[in-house]
């Protein structure tokens, strides 16, 4: 018996470089850094969760360098 394949394996994806990520959602890095909550952006920018998160886990280090 022979089987037909259904699916092929997913294509890999090339990964988002860092500074094109951030290029993406300028508003949310605004509204951070002006002091709103995560979950705050999430509803003005219509986010997930998640993305605000990363978003923050990008900008983290350069507001250390700033306040210094």
């Amino acid at each position: 018996m022979v089987w037909k394949v259904k699916h092929k394996n997913r294509k890999p994806r090339e990964k988002e470089s860092t500074i094109s990520f951030i290029k993406k959602y300028k508003r949310p890095i605004e509204l951070l850094e002006q002091g709103y909550k995560g979950s705050h952006v999430c509803k003005i920018c219509n986010l997930n969760k998640n993305t605000v998160t990363k978003i923050k886990k990008f900008i983290q280090p350069n507001m250390n360098l700033q306040l210094k």
